[in-house]
């Protein structure tokens, strides 16, 4: 893959730091009121996440399970 001819290819250790902090369901609550629909594997390693994520919303939110262990 070519790069951006100023690209310098170097990575900023600053912004590794915030992507590695960075928790997408923080703020699951802000949805609300608009619905949530999760899907996850029966056997995902993630699947708790999708959980917590529907148990911390104070909306319409839906846990859909597929009998899978990932989704591709």
């Amino acid at each position: 893959m070519d790069r951006h001819p100023r690209s310098t290819g170097d990575v900023v250790t600053h912004s590794a730091d915030l992507l590695d902090q960075f928790d997408s369901f923080a703020d699951v609550a802000k949805i609300a009121p608009r619905p949530l629909l999760m899907i996850a594997g029966t056997e995902a390693v993630t699947r708790g996440v999708s959980e917590k994520a529907v148990a911390d919303s104070p909306g319409n939110a839906e846990l859909y399970r597929e009998r899978r262990k990932h989704l591709a």
